[in-house]
């Protein structure tokens, strides 16, 4: 290859598994090398190792080429601004989507591609719930990426830390944005927390590279338990991820009304148990004031009359 191992840095990992989830099992490990001049290589070994583990002298490394990554410009898309501010967000392809020369080596350029059609749409009719796009990342006559405002939290990371925000408020903004790409015929397909963004309460829908018009065939499907798995842009698609999206936001406030349940039941129990704990307990005082004045009636019977015991329904007692 002539390119020397110093010269490549490892630039994303992965474990490959095969089957249905839950029952898929490990098949490989690949790497995703970079080189100098915006170069990048592939390699598969078999082990799990973790990245400082990964001897790139041992690996049998494959050049990816230009083409198979990144689409030629098109004019007609919007140009991010050059350089891209750092305010903003670069999104690039996942090259961990590569497979190697045995695969569809257009699956990344068609996947930018798509997004890109569905962004410029977007764009000439923005809305608060959708994010802002700025263009495509033009170098060396390639689209080398998309840029986006940058947006500081997803759901899917409050969900994670419980940190409480306004859930109504929430999924209002997630259905009005969903209701609007469906008003200009784009279905998103792949609708999950990782793919909403919070900025001041307001989410944000993000991630459309999913994104087709409705009827159209999809190339790369949605994420595994947040979408269904089928093979066209539909209305429903989205239906279903906002259902499970639904669940999810306000399955906290599930798990907190049943805790207080819970917390309520037990303070029942515990004060049905102090109840019946005083009553035993009145009850055995009772008895002893009984035998105490049983005690009374058999005592000198030239005694004076017996005290009155206020146990229970107790009477006064006299001597015979």
């Amino acid at each position: 290859m002539g390119l020397h191992e110093a010269e490549l840095e490892i630039h994303d990992h992965s474990a490959v598994f095969f089957g249905d989830y839950p029952d898929c099992v490990y098949h490989h490990s690949q790497v995703i090398l970079r080189g100098p001049g915006d170069e990048y290589f592939i390699a598969k070994y078999p082990e799990r190792l973790d990245p400082h583990e990964i001897d790139i002298k041992k690996l049998n490394i494959v050049r990816i080429p230009p083409e198979h990554i990144w689409p030629s410009a098109d004019p007609k898309f919007t140009q991010a601004p050059e350089p891209l501010p750092a305010t903003c967000y670069h999104k690039r392809p996942n090259l961990l989507a590569y497979q190697g020369v045995e695969d569809d080596h257009d699956f990344l350029p068609r996947t930018i591609l798509t997004e890109a059609e569905a962004c410029e749409l977007l764009a000439k009719h923005p809305h608060p719930n959708i994010a802002r796009y700025l263009g495509c990342v033009v170098r060396d006559g390639r689209i080398k990426g998309l840029g986006f405002d940058k947006y500081p939290v997803t759901l899917d990371k409050l969900l994670e830390d419980g940190t409480p925000f306004d859930k109504d408020r929430c999924m209002r903004g997630i259905e009005a944005g969903v209701q609007h790409m469906h008003d200009l015929g784009l279905v998103h397909n792949d609708l999950n927390p990782a793919n909403i963004m919070i900025d001041g309460g307001n989410p944000v829908i993000i991630d459309f590279d999913s994104c087709k018009p409705e009827g159209e065939e999809l190339a790369k499907g949605g994420t595994f338990e947040w979408s269904t798995d089928e093979t066209h842009s539909k209305r429903s698609n989205d239906y279903y991820s906002l259902s499970k999206i639904s669940e999810a936001i306000f399955e906290s406030d599930k798990k907190s009304e049943e805790s207080q349940e819970v917390g309520e039941s037990q303070e029942v129990g515990e004060s049905q148990e102090v109840g019946e704990s005083q009553e035993v307990g009145e009850n055995r005082t009772a008895k002893r004031s009984r035998e105490d004045s049983d005690d009374e009636e058999h005592k000198d019977p030239e005694g004076d009359e017996g005290d009155t015991r206020s146990a229970g329904s107790t009477k006064r007692i006299k001597k015979a």
